[in-house]
């Protein structure tokens, strides 16, 4: 759980940095019936009212929660450098 906390901190911290107003970030684990080694992967963070969304099938958790949560944050960052 260390490990993910620490993944998890990393990328808000980050995702704070590039927002207007981060208000919260949302993330649900699913495991996928027939293959027990694949996971699915759901976050949601909304910024300023603005939802933004991601989602990965994969083996590895901790890369999976790296990825979805790298990719909320170049969404935000690409809406915010739109708006200035």
């Amino acid at each position: 759980h260390v490990v993910m906390n620490k993944i998890i901190g990393n990328n808000v911290k980050k995702c704070k940095d590039v927002s207007e107003n981060f208000e919260s970030l949302h993330l649900r684990l699913k495991t996928i019936h027939g293959d027990d080694n694949k996971i699915e992967l759901h976050a949601k963070a909304i910024d300023n009212g603005s939802v933004y969304t991601s989602q990965i099938v994969d083996r590895n958790l901790y890369l999976a929660l790296d990825t979805v949560l790298k990719k909320i944050k170049a969404e935000i960052e690409h809406k915010n450098s739109r708006q200035h």
